[in-house]
């Protein structure tokens, strides 16, 4: 039979594809695609370099003559799921829904960084590690003596790991994350590992949240946050099981993956606001494996469904009421206490960090190019020193008079939120009186030098000239009741909330002699001398 131009074509390139297959100078579509999970899984097994150096001299001169890469062995259970599902891969046709199913499988599993993780910092100092703590944050003393306790403890503790991690022995055996086989020396290892849950509680605006990036920068290790605020499925924590279309691991292993090692420092938000149990199962539940280091070791996702460890990850969590939090999941958690701000510690963090971020932002500071040079090579870890834009003003400045009135009369919550929305909102008009000048001295337009003036008079923000900035303070006494004792009828009391809590007046006033007539009958009436209490409630705030 002839055959068409186009169909002899094509039978001509399939030959030439077999041909080339047989030589070796061209790989099948899935045979490409297997090699790339390989090459994806050796990189995750591979123990990093930081793991395999030593410390002493003679190990450095022995280690130098022959370096080699060391790969952990894999979980059984995890080997023999990549085996089957390699196997799987290689049979299906390309077209097929299964085929799909199976690469993303693949795709998970061999994205998990089973043998990478990321140095906890042993050579620095406790005092470089409090200096990061105090690089961006003022206060916080239980949370910073506590992070340097960690540190300490992984500086003692890296003695024996490394004489462990460089055990040149051939018979040694690595084991990867979950494998129940450990030897019991293995596991006494690893519980040192173990990571601290630390949940951080206190009102809102008090830089809980923003601590976890210190934190993690102070022990040298990748960051991941993510908010559980309103979570209400459990498949969110633990993934979907993969019979279901569109499954996907939840979000302990999408973090895994994307920080790229299993040692990572985790920040979950507002943990007191989990959404409450119902058909899809309870939230707080799931995190009881999660957060519990005698478990989390093997923890097991319903999309993988193979052991994974998470005992080396720093799990801290953050809440505003812990009364909210389960007792059996507040009981695996280390509760810090961050309580709220008072004016002293306000004016300083204004001074130190809220201005100087501010006017940075607004674009009238930049930092000293000599910080900016050794942060650059990270050998910096003290707070950062700034000056004046160019074309920028000298006398552009908040003086400490105006920190203390925005303190006392604008911002008294016990966070300091509202208080750097007012700095931001002085630097914004700070900067378009800036942008003003300059443009009305480019243009020449000197004929409304009174305009230019009051701009110029205004470029210092003192106590005087505040309200311009900011409008009528929001306060306009300390006490409601300035003379002391107290009228008769009120009593001072402390109200506790999600948001710190305010001290407030509670006022009763009798009101009696109110007559009650029935049917406007004489005989039938019926006088009634009452007392009633109404409570009124001043707060001292307003």
């Amino acid at each position: 039979e002839t055959m068409t131009e186009q169909q002899r074509k094509y039978f001509l390139q399939q030959q030439l594809k077999s041909i080339q297959r047989e030589l070796g100078m061209e790989q099948d579509d899935k045979e490409a695609l297997i090699n790339k999970y390989q090459q994806k899984l050796e990189h995750n097994t591979t123990i990093n370099d930081h793991q395999t150096a030593t410390t002493s001299t003679k190990k450095k001169k022995s280690s130098s003559k022959k370096k080699k890469k060391k790969k952990i062995t894999l979980d059984p259970e995890v080997q023999e799921a990549l085996d089957t599902e390699f196997q799987k891969l290689a049979t299906l046709e390309k077209n097929s829904s299964e085929f799909n199913v199976t690469r993303a499988y693949l795709d998970w599993l061999c994205a998990i960084p089973w043998g990478r993780t990321s140095p906890t910092q042993i050579s620095m100092t406790t005092q470089q590690a409090k200096a990061i703590l105090d690089k961006y944050h003022y206060g916080m003393k239980d949370v910073k003596e506590t992070i340097l306790q960690f540190l300490a403890v992984r500086k003692l503790n890296h003695h024996a790991d490394d004489e462990y991690d460089n055990d040149d022995t051939s018979e040694k055996e690595s084991f990867a994350p979950g494998d129940t086989s450990v030897r019991s020396s293995n596991k006494d290892r690893d519980n040192t590992r173990s990571g601290t849950i630390l949940c951080l509680a206190g009102p809102p605006g008090v830089g809980k949240t923003s601590i976890a990036k210190s934190i993690a920068e102070a022990l040298g290790r990748e960051y991941y946050r993510f908010s559980v605020g309103g979570l209400s499925d459990v498949s969110e924590l633990k993934g979907h099981r993969r019979t279901y279309l569109g499954s996907m691991p939840g979000k302990i292993i999408q973090c895994l993956k994307a920080v790229g090692v299993r040692n990572p420092v985790v920040l979950i938000d507002e943990i007191d606001k989990l959404g409450v149990s119902g058909y899809r199962g309870d939230p707080s539940a799931a995190f009881l494996e999660i957060l519990d280091p005698s478990q989390n070791h093997a923890f097991r996702d319903h999309y993988l469904d193979v052991p994974v460890d998470l005992s080396g990850c720093v799990f801290l969590c953050t809440a505003n009421e812990i009364d909210r939090i389960p007792g059996p999941l507040l009981d695996r958690m280390e509760v810090i206490q961050v309580s709220g701000y008072d004016s002293a510690e306000k004016i300083q963090i204004a001074q130190q960090y809220l201005v100087p971020k501010a006017m940075t932002s607004a674009g009238l500071f930049i930092q000293n190019q000599n910080d900016s040079a050794a942060e650059e090579s990270e050998k910096i870890t003290t707070k950062p020193s700034y000056q004046h834009a160019p074309n920028v003003p000298s006398e552009v400045e908040i003086s400490e008079g105006a920190i203390e009135k925005l303190v006392r009369w604008y911002a008294r919550e016990a966070g300091v939120r509202n208080l750097a929305k007012l700095i931001d909102k002085i630097t914004r008009k700070l900067a378009f009186q800036v942008v003003v000048a300059q443009e009305q001295e480019q243009e020449g337009t000197n004929q409304d030098s009174s305009t230019v003036n009051e701009t110029k008079n205004n470029w210092s923000v003192a106590e005087d000239n505040l309200d311009d900035f900011v409008g009528k303070p929001l306060f306009t006494s300390d006490r409601l009741y300035d003379k002391d004792p107290l009228p008769n009828g009120i009593v001072m009391g402390l109200a506790y909330t999600s948001m710190g809590g305010s001290a407030l007046y509670i006022e009763t006033q009798a009101i009696h002699r109110v007559k009650v007539n029935n049917n406007n009958n004489d005989d039938d009436a019926d006088d009634h001398d009452c007392s009633y209490f109404r409570y009124y409630y001043y707060y001292s705030l307003r």
